[in-house]
C-alpha cells in the first residue's frame, strides 16, 4: 500500500555551497589557463622548427629567404647571396640541421624563450591585419637581442679568440667581456698577428647585426663574409667615437688581415 509522507518529512535537494563553487572556479580557471598555455607554448616550440610553418605566416620576403636558401642547397657550388643562405649551405656540408629559428630564437632560455613566442604572436597579428613589410633587402631588426644572442651562443670562439688587430673588433666588445666575467676563457692563437698589451672593453652599445646582416645582399669575398663595406664603416666609427679614438678605415684593417 502506498505511504503517505508529511511534506515536512521530505528533504530538500541537496545544493553545492556557494562559496565551494567560487573557490572551484577560482583554483580551476588558472589551472586551465596555465595546462591551455603550456599546451600552446609546446605546441608552437615544435612548429616553430620547420621552415614550411614559419612562412606560412612569414610570406613576403621571407620566402624569398627560403627559397635562396633551398636554391643554394639544391645547387652545390652556386652563387651565395647573403649570410643567411652561407649558415644553411654550411650545415648541409656538414650534414647538420638548421632553421630560421636557429637564429631567431635567441640563446635558447627561458625568457628569450617567452619573447621568441611573444615575438611570434606579433608576426601573427601583423600577417592577419596585412601590416607586413615586404621590403627583401632589410636592413634593420625588430627585436635585435633575439638574433645577437643566438650569434653569441654559436660563435663564442669567434669573440674570445684573440689576435692583435685582426681580431679587436670581437675582443673589444661588452659581449666578450661578459662571456670572460662569465668563467670562459680567451685565445690565442700561435702564429702572426701584432698584439695588443691588454683586452680592452669598450662601452659601446654595437651588436653582431650592426656589421652581420643575415638577409642583405652581399660580397661572398672570403675576407668580407657577407659585411657590406659601408653599413659596416659605420658600426667602426660608433665604436672607435666611443672608445674615444679617431676612425679608422676598412681597408686599413683589411691589409693587416692579409
Amino acid at each position: 500500500m502506498p505511504v503517505d509522507v508529511a511534506l515536512s518529512d521530505q528533504k530538500p535537494p541537496v545544493r553545492g555551497h556557494p562559496r565551494r563553487r567560487w573557490l572551484l572556479l577560482l583554483v580551476g580557471v588558472p589551472v586551465l589557463l596555465v595546462i591551455l598555455a603550456s599546451a600552446g607554448f609546446v605546441g608552437a616550440s615544435m612548429l616553430e622548427e620547420h621552415d614550411t610553418f614559419c612562412i606560412a605566416c612569414h610570406t613576403v620576403p621571407e620566402t624569398t629567404y627560403f627559397n635562396r636558401a633551398a636554391a643554394a642547397i639544391a645547387n652545390n657550388g652556386a652563387a651565395i647571396p647573403d649570410l643567411a643562405t652561407a649558415h644553411y649551405q654550411q650545415a648541409h656540408d656538414k650534414n647538420q640541421s638548421f632553421a630560421c629559428i636557429n637564429c631567431h630564437r635567441g640563446d635558447s632560455s627561458l625568457n628569450q624563450r617567452i619573447d621568441t613566442l611573444a615575438l611570434g604572436g606579433r608576426d601573427v597579428a601583423v600577417f592577419i591585419l596585412g601590416k607586413a613589410d615586404p621590403a627583401t633587402e632589410k636592413t634593420t631588426i625588430y627585436q635585435p637581442a633575439l638574433p645577437n644572442a643566438a650569434c653569441i651562443s654559436c660563435h663564442t670562439d669567434t669573440l674570445l679568440t684573440v689576435n692583435g688587430i685582426q681580431t679587436h673588433f670581437h675582443n673589444w666588445l661588452p659581449q666578450t667581456a661578459a662571456l670572460v666575467a662569465s668563467g670562459q676563457q680567451l685565445v690565442t692563437p700561435t702564429g702572426g698577428g701584432r698584439r695588443f698589451g691588454r683586452l680592452r672593453t669598450v662601452n659601446t652599445s654595437l651588436l653582431c647585426t650592426d656589421c652581420h646582416l643575415a638577409h642583405k645582399s652581399a660580397n661572398a669575398d672570403a675576407q668580407l663574409k657577407f659585411v657590406l663595406r659601408d653599413i659596416t664603416q659605420q658600426a667602426c666609427d660608433t665604436c672607435h667615437r666611443d672608445a674615444g679614438e679617431r676612425p679608422e678605415s676598412m681597408d686599413r684593417l683589411l691589409r693587416e688581415r692579409r
